[in-house]
């Protein structure tokens, strides 16, 4: 109703964003050239940007005189954003192909190197410094030992014990692990289980590995004072795990690339956590969903189907 009767200029203001799209109006408004269809980016007065698929043609009467213009448009964004997913996907695809080999080649040295480290460190007297320097190498080689199998399971994320996972356990666990693996055991955390969550079907160490992976970000987001909630809820035929925390927010520019094979913001992050915890999510037929800003703090949301008939036979 506020648009109607309104300058375009008055719905769309007159910024540098806009200004393709208004230009090409104003062209058609002019009678320079005829019918014409484009895209454009534009941004509303509240500020929200959307990706338009428009077309423009001439209104005339009876008699050939010019009415005006009809403009159709259409908001491209969720299309944009499934181009999007499936072009990641087919990223994912194709580099967890060519890091599951590159993987399965490190592994071998890397087991024979470990190997004989130890026997130093072994054959070392007590006070030698060379049992430290060892120490220290095994420590560098269980790091990439779990580099290479976070690799090997972007190139093969399906499901392989399948069986009822109780999501509400699982949250369970895999709090108490992050406590003791953070060393932020006096961080707050709120679980709000629901009670009545009937179980999904699905690989339970890979489902565990998704959560431990989101539930380490959040405690390394919240540091020390901050708070994290654990919730599951059932929508429909979809079981949910949020966990919220009051942590900084996730920039915009930063969201867009969270499930992206080796991108990380963290200092020694490997940029592999997100990208996998995606990719094992997809493979239940599920999804993970972000919302993060200033005000809400930050949530990840797990969904996962309860009824997974199509994983009922993989891995028996």
């Amino acid at each position: 109703a506020e648009a109607i009767g309104a300058d375009i200029r008055h719905i769309l203001p007159d910024e540098p964003s806009n200004q393709p799209f208004l230009a090409s109006v104003q062209a058609a408004l002019e009678g320079q050239g005829g019918a014409s269809s484009a895209e454009a980016l534009v941004r509303t007065r509240g500020g929200r940007e959307a990706e338009l698929g428009y077309s423009i043609a001439p209104l005339r009467d009876e008699s050939g005189a010019s009415l005006g213009l009809v403009i159709t448009f259409k908001d491209l964004g969720e299309r944009k954003a499934a181009e999007q997913r499936l072009r990641r996907a087919e990223n994912l695809a194709l580099l967890g192909t060519m890091a599951s080999s590159v993987a399965h080649e490190v592994r071998n040295p890397l087991a024979a190197i470990n190997g004989l480290v130890e026997l130093i460190r072994d054959g070392s007297p007590p006070d030698s410094p060379h049992r430290n320097y060892c120490e220290r190498i095994v420590e560098a080689i269980e790091r990439i030992n779990r580099i290479c199998q976070e690799l090997l399971t972007v190139g093969n994320p399906e499901p392989r014990d399948v069986g009822p996972v109780d999501l509400n356990a699982l949250a369970r666990e895999t709090i108490e692990m992050c406590r003791y693996d953070t060393g932020l055991r006096e961080t707050v955390v709120h679980e709000d289980l629901d009670p009545d969550l009937p179980p999904v079907m699905g690989d339970r160490e890979r489902l565990g590995q998704v959560l431990l992976n989101i539930l380490r970000n959040a405690f390394q987001a919240v540091k020390e004072g901050g708070e994290i909630t654990v919730r599951t809820r059932l929508e429909g035929e979809v079981a949910q795990v949020a966990v919220h925390n009051t942590g900084p927010p996730i920039p915009p520019e930063v969201q867009k690339k969270l499930f992206t094979l080796f991108f990380t913001t963290k200092r020694r992050g490997t940029g592999l956590g997100l990208a996998v915890s995606q990719q094992l999510v997809r493979a239940h037929g599920g999804r993970i969903l972000v919302d993060s800003s200033p005000e809400r703090g930050t949530t990840f949301t797990i969904e996962l189907p309860v009824r997974a008939p199509s994983l009922a036979t993989v891995g028996g």
